[in-house]
């Protein structure tokens, strides 16, 4: 096919697409195509056939590069920017991230990468090179981490923002903190409640678990991979201040279930 031809066709096929109600008849031919499996079984089957070979997927790989330019990822932001400034896109993209599918999608590619990725997260920015190297700069000085701090902890202190973040994540408890509620509910029954699912807020924290008996107390549960030696102070310090006494207990101590009842009722009972 011949350069004009081409020409001539892409630009009727545009014209043909300003036109919403073409789109729209277009749009729905493809999703009922789409939902033949036998369709799309075939369809990725040629993929896969297609980038299995070397030469194809570093074409793929230099074409992409090429057209990723700085240019164009200014013009990408900006049309980002104002995309993200329309209320109806942003509500739009909060019901695709709420769809119970699209959540185990999400939780997979989680998983996935926390096993791949260090913790570290200038090591993991630089592991998984999806950034440039002015945001690598950038998250390297401790001033631009503090400046992303105070603006975090603004925010926290809006109760519309706390119950906006807090909805979205639908957070739920984890195995340890199902093994903990079932011990607490079995040695002292009714005395504590499960809030680790941003049901309750004292100084801008969510603590875990607490007490509903009329005692001013706490129970957090601390994992060990993820928490560092100095959790626990910062935990009882900041809750102290609103009057809270708080226990916390480490992932580990769940395996010692003896030790850890005597240490949950010397706690409770204790004035």
């Amino acid at each position: 096919m011949k350069s004009k031809t081409k020409k001539a066709i892409s630009n009727t096929v545009k014209e043909l697409w300003k036109d919403p109600l073409y789109r729209e008849k277009q749009l729905e031919a493809r999703r009922k195509a789409w939902k033949n499996s036998e369709r799309k079984r075939k369809h990725v089957e040629r993929l896969k056939e297609y980038f299995s070979k070397k030469i194809n997927r570093s074409k793929h790989s230099k074409a992409a590069k090429k057209s990723w330019s700085s240019k164009r990822r200014e013009s990408m932001s900006k049309k980002m920017k104002k995309l993200w400034k329309d209320p109806e896109y942003q509500f739009m993209i909060g019901m695709i991230q709420n769809n119970p599918s699209y959540k185990k999608e999400a939780a997979y590619k989680a998983k996935k990468s926390a096993k791949l990725i260090d913790r570290d997260p200038i090591r993991k920015l630089k592991k998984s090179n999806r950034c440039s190297k002015a945001a690598l700069e950038h998250w390297k000085k401790p001033e631009s981490i503090k400046v992303a701090s105070k603006i975090a902890k603004k925010h926290w202190k809006d109760p519309k923002y706390q119950i906006a973040i807090c909805k979205a994540a639908h957070r739920k408890p984890n195995k340890a903190e199902k093994k903990l509620d079932r011990i607490l509910q079995k040695i002292l029954p009714k005395e504590y409640k499960y809030v680790g699912d941003f049901t309750t807020f004292i100084g801008g924290k969510n603590p875990d678990f607490i007490n509903i008996g009329g005692k001013m107390k706490l129970i957090e549960l601390a994992g060990d991979y993820w928490h560092d030696k100095s959790y626990p102070k910062k935990r009882i310090k900041c809750f102290k201040r609103y009057g809270f006494d708080t226990l916390v207990i480490w992932e580990s101590e769940l395996r010692d279930l003896n030790n850890l009842i005597i240490r949950i009722k010397e706690f409770n009972h204790d004035a």
